[in-house]
């Protein structure tokens, strides 16, 4: 993995400290480098979950991260910070999250109301009802266990994400990282549907746990470990994993994941709260939640994508 820590400056001239990712050399490019066909020099993920700073979201640590927002707030306030900058994307979520699995250190984090369900010892600064200030948690609170990864994407706030959603169960995406810069918006031409090979629409049915499938589901809302979800495919088409909806380590993943089948559209929250206790996780996913709502455990956080032809002003 090829990363480092920098500081970027928005519009407003606020600062935030981002994490640096580049397509490394003599590997397949990952989608996460293509956005609207064009080729991303770099990727800046916050390091730390967003707080508002005189109302722009800034990645700072030992902060209190913005929480009780809607998407389409979250994501018009990360886009006002400049040319670039967006709400993070699905796909950059599962860049990291695959970092993490392949480095063998996905990362703790506060799923205990301060501290980490499987190891108590492992506390960060706690206020209110059981959040903690942003990177104030251990090492092992990062993606990649070192003091230079993202901090905070298991537990504490659940996050939202651009580019993934469920509309009556049918899971739909928006292509590569095209949702950094792509009309979000629900009627939005970006949008695309899951498919199998043979065309057909790809569904998560909530009758009973969590089941892939390709008939239309009932209204419904559940939840289930990853590895306990009922795959009823013949073969699981790529775009699941690069979604995230079938994780590559889904045998062994003990996260959560939430869907309601019935929702007119269900925008996507990933990584856990600080509630999540034995559900949590780096890969636990919320199906469920109209893009209106906000909730008091629901943060996000801020990212840039750099361009060839776009020098990145610091």
């Amino acid at each position: 993995m090829k990363h480092e820590n920098v500081v970027l400056f928005d519009n407003a001239g606020l600062p935030s400290i981002m994490v640096k990712f580049t397509p490394e050399a003599g590997k397949p490019l990952d989608p996460v480098f293509t956005v609207c066909g064009r080729r991303a020099k770099a990727i800046y993920i916050s390091k730390y979950e967003n707080a508002l700073v005189k109302g722009v979201p800034c990645s700072l640590p030992y902060a209190q991260a913005k929480n009780c927002i809607d998407f389409d707030t979250a994501s018009a306030l990360c886009r006002s910070k400049g040319p670039g900058w967006h709400l993070m994307t699905n796909a950059e979520w599962m860049y990291l999250q695959n970092e993490s699995i392949e480095g063998g250190t996905l990362p703790h984090g506060n799923t205990a109301s301060g501290s980490y369900y499987w190891d108590k010892s492992e506390s960060g600064e706690k206020y209110d009802y059981g959040h903690t200030l942003t990177g104030s948690g251990p090492v092992t609170w990062t993606h990649t266990h070192t003091p230079d990864g993202v901090c905070d994407l298991c537990g504490d706030n659940w996050e939202m994400v651009a580019g993934l959603r469920l509309v009556k169960g049918a899971i739909e995406y928006i292509k590569d990282n095209d949702a950094a810069v792509a009309d979000l918006s629900p009627d939005s031409e970006a949008w695309q549907r899951a498919q199998t090979a043979a065309g057909e629409t790809i569904y998560l049915d909530a009758e009973s746990d969590i089941k892939v499938t390709t008939e239309a589901p009932e209204d419904c809302w559940d939840g289930c470990r990853f590895k306990e979800m009922e795959i009823a495919l013949d073969e699981v088409p790529e775009i699941l994993r690069q979604l995230g909806i079938v994780p590559q380590n889904v045998e062994e993943e003990a996260a959560y994941i939430y869907a309601d089948s019935g929702e007119e559209e269900a925008g996507p929250f990933r990584g856990s709260g600080f509630g999540s206790t034995s559900h949590g996780g780096l890969g636990a996913l919320g199906l469920s939640s109209a893009r209106s709502s906000v909730h008091y455990g629901v943060g996000f956080r801020s990212a840039y994508v750099e361009f060839e032809e776009l020098e990145t002003e610091n």
